[in-house]
């Protein structure tokens, strides 16, 4: 199945995550585990993925409330311990209550919803919210010996919110210098480009007809090598993700350019910073 999901589709997704996570987090696991690659406990860690749905709130209920942080993870670390507990039972009692009140804010609305600095439809909040909880499920899974799975539409939803949303998570100033169009796809059959262009990024569904480069691969590889849990060498190797096109070294101009700091394309949206 690929095409743009809707609304009830991304609802019903994200809670199935949010249940699946609930249900790690219910097994007899030490919240003061340490995670070495995260530099978190597991406590830490799920409290993060509580602290996700409830910031994704608050933006939707009230957009002008957010300001960009000049670091989004210290903002994230504040958030996580406002959470106010590491105890991994009552986090996975307040994660499946965050993605229904998620889901219960964002339901009166029309779409596209202000989001951050952006405007996106409703299904693409949620993807990004199950790309979140996605990841950091493996994330847990992998430190405590887990089995983590993740559907191919799973993946075609995160990308169908990730992908509108890094028009304004991208590096300005490298922005302005890797101009280019370059074409996203997975196998299962859902396809995106990226235009960039005086500092500017423009992301649209489709394919382009001619490309600097081309990146199409099975979607969990894709996403894991997107979010750093797999090196690109390995899924180059293994064929789980090919490159190709007519520029082919500007892949590493595309690579520089997505970034998790707002702040740093703040100067082109205006927005202000903290």
């Amino acid at each position: 199945m690929s095409g743009e999901p809707t609304f009830e589709e991304a609802c019903g997704a994200l809670r199935s995550r949010a249940e699946l996570v609930a249900t790690s987090l219910r097994g007899r696991h030490a919240s003061d585990q340490w995670i070495p690659e995260l530099s978190w406990t597991l406590g830490e860690l799920a409290a993060h993925m509580v602290s996700v749905p409830r910031i994704y709130r608050s933006v939707i209920d009230n957009p002008m409330s957010f300001v960009i942080p000049d670091s989004m993870a210290v903002f994230g670390q504040a958030e996580l311990e406002a959470i106010g507990t590491f105890d991994l039972r009552e986090l996975a009692d307040l994660l499946v209550e965050g993605v229904d009140a998620l889901i219960d804010a964002l339901a009166p609305h029309a779409d596209p919803v202000t989001f951050y600095t952006t405007a996106m439809p409703r299904y693409g909040v949620l993807g990004i919210a199950l790309n979140e909880l996605s990841m950091h499920h493996r994330d847990f899974a992998v430190a405590v010996g887990e089995s983590f799975a993740m559907s191919d539409r799973d993946v075609a939803l995160t990308m169908y919110g990730m992908m509108p949303a890094s028009e304004v998570f991208c590096d300005y100033n490298v922005a302005k210098k890797c101009s280019g169009t370059f074409h996203i796809g997975l196998r299962s059959g859902d396809h995106w480009t990226i235009e960039v262009a005086d500092g500017r990024v423009d992301v649209s569904t489709g394919r382009p007809p001619k490309a600097d480069v081309r990146i199409v691969g099975a979607p969990l590889g894709m996403v894991l090598t997107s979010f750093g849990r797999m090196h690109p060498v390995r899924a180059f190797l293994t064929g789980q993700v090919l490159v190709w096109g007519r520029r082919p070294w500007k892949l590493w101009w595309l690579q520089q350019l997505f970034v998790e700091e707002l702040s740093l394309n703040a100067e082109a949206q205006g927005a202000p910073v903290r």
